[in-house]
């Protein structure tokens, strides 16, 4: 009995880090293959703007994926914890989601041409604002979706959501590169990044039956869960500020005083 056990767990572990493994060559095969698009029909300016777009989309989910998810990871997979208080977690966890939109929201609104304004031009200020947000929006809202799949360890479907982003994104940028304009399939590049939330919204609803309790019905809100979730956000903060924030405005700076090319 034993060893078959053994055997059990190790396909198991095996099965988890396959899944894994091959998500992630999905998103390498995914950034190389933008990449070479932007290559082959935007030359280095394209490259250097697709790299500096992806820089302001990490530093707008840097908090929550490298700091709130992962706190949430962490009680919501405690199987000590009580159902009420793994509740509490998820109602701190998507309090902070919010906090952190509007607190991007209020950023970005203050600094839009900076932000913004290398990406999308001047000619359409308010629709730059509210498409940036409204595709940071998707993705809060998306992450916060993979992170409950893996909590539950539901691999495969972490590994189809994968799949579907890459191919939501290959395929935004490949029908937008045929007008020749660079702006254009950033545009198509970061809208990409937001639909895969459509598919990930199927599978939990797919899979609403076979919830934990916890994850049923309404969630609540703790200060204390709050507070405690609020150590990995600050941590986040760190790496936001010290490497992400400090890349974009290096590569800012470089793009007005010595242009792309």
């Amino acid at each position: 009995m034993p060893s078959i056990i053994a055997i059990i767990y190790r396909q198991a572990m095996f099965s988890k880090y396959t899944y894994s493994l091959l998500a992630v060559l999905l998103r390498v095969a995914s950034g190389l293959a933008i990449n070479k698009i932007f290559a082959l029909y935007f030359g280095g300016a394209g490259i250097t703007l697709l790299a500096h777009l992806q820089n302001l989309l990490s530093m707008a989910t840097a908090v929550p994926g490298e700091g709130v998810h992962r706190g949430m990871t962490k009680y919501l997979s405690d199987e000590s914890l009580a159902e009420d208080e793994k509740k509490h977690f998820l109602g701190a966890g998507i309090v902070w989601m919010l906090v952190i939109f509007i607190c991007v929201c209020l950023v970005v609104s203050r600094f839009s041409d900076f932000f913004l304004g290398t990406f999308l031009g001047e000619r359409h200020p308010i629709l730059s604002y509210f498409t940036f947000l409204g595709i940071l929006l998707a993705q809060l809202v998306y992450l916060t979706c993979v992170t409950l799949l893996l909590i539950q360890q539901r691999l495969h479907e972490y590994l189809l959501t994968n799949l579907y982003a890459t191919m939501a994104v290959i395929l935004a940028v490949s029908l937008s590169v045929s007008a020749q304009h660079v702006r254009l399939s950033l545009l198509a590049y970061a809208i990409g990044q937001a639909v895969p939330l459509i598919a990930v919204i199927a599978v939990l609803f797919r899979l609403r039956n076979q919830f934990p309790a916890w994850l049923r019905g309404s969630f609540t809100f703790s200060a204390a869960a709050f507070r405690q979730l609020s150590g990995y956000a600050f941590s986040a903060v760190a790496i936001l500020i010290f490497s992400k924030v400090v890349s974009f405005y290096i590569r800012q700076w470089a793009i007005k005083d010595f242009g792309l090319e």
